[in-house]
């Protein structure tokens, strides 16, 4: 019933938060290692991803990518992206 649903996720949760807690404060070097993987994910996510996709979807359905899709496409991958990468680390 709902009584027995809300009390798990009630107690999913405290473990959940609990175990977040006791990773943060037994792994010394954390935020070292939660700044890392934000910038080996973040920039490739956020700028790198999306140009690919829309050219692979374009491609998919047979489409040709426009000239200003193009340069706004071509800017994020191998301009921004890098950048943003390279100074993330």
């Amino acid at each position: 019933g709902a009584r027995t649903s809300r009390w798990k996720h009630f107690v999913l949760s405290m473990l959940l938060l609990w175990g977040s807690w006791m990773l943060t404060n037994l792994i010394p070097f954390f935020k070292d290692m939660v700044s890392i993987i934000g910038a080996l994910c973040g920039s490739p996510i956020m700028i790198g991803l999306p140009p690919l996709f829309y050219y692979f979807a374009l491609k998919k359905q047979r489409r040709v990518m426009g000239k200003k899709d193009f340069v706004i496409c071509a800017f994020l991958f191998f301009v921004l992206f890098p950048f943003t990468f390279g100074g993330g680390l």
